[in-house]
């Protein structure tokens, strides 16, 4: 191994956490559950999948957190993003499949296709909407997306901070593996 091409897996410092015993009632309380999702499931960067699994463009994969779920897709760019799983036609669930690929985002239900960058792309009979083609108009609910050490990361909070910043020191921790 060349000297340049050594990596330093000495352990960082571990992070300052609680050491507050943790009390059994966060496992049942509907009250404990409804204040998690509002102040932390709502706010922070989760994990939806792996890279490893959007490879080319069309790829898609699913996740569901609380009532929620999530749709992660390789756009034409070759980005990875995120959006809600919902079509924006009637709120139905977008794709109920765990993952695949497809060349558009089709709605089972009216047959709506979004393109992989979120932009409505298809409508069947465009011309019978009496406001005019939704296409071009309408996009799905885009939400924070990253990926770092071989995971997809989201965030349902607009405002949430970078992913860097968020991790903090434990990026560094991570980046010492290869993942």
């Amino acid at each position: 191994m060349f000297e340049s091409e050594w990596i330093d897996t000495k352990k960082v410092p571990d992070p300052k956490l609680g050491d507050d015993p943790i009390s059994g009632h966060r496992y049942y309380s509907k009250e404990f559950m409804e204040k998690e999702w509002d102040k932390l499931w709502t706010k922070v960067w989760l994990i939806a999948g792996l890279e490893s699994q959007l490879k080319k463009t069309g790829d898609f994969i699913t996740c569901d957190i609380g009532p929620e779920s999530i749709l992660c897709t390789k756009d034409k760019s070759g980005k990875v993003k995120a959006f809600y799983n919902v079509c924006q036609h009637r709120g139905n669930i977008l794709k109920h499949e765990e993952q695949g690929n497809e060349k558009f985002l089709t709605c089972k239900y009216h047959g709506w296709k979004f393109s992989h960058d979120g932009e409505l792309a298809r409508v069947p009979a465009p011309e019978d909407y009496p406001q005019g083609n939704p296409c071009g108009k309408l996009r799905l609910v885009e939400i924070p997306c990253e990926t770092f050490a071989g995971f997809i990361w989201y965030s349902m909070d607009p405002n949430v901070k970078s992913l860097d910043e968020y991790l903090g020191t434990v990026k560094q921790q991570i980046e010492r593996y290869n993942m």
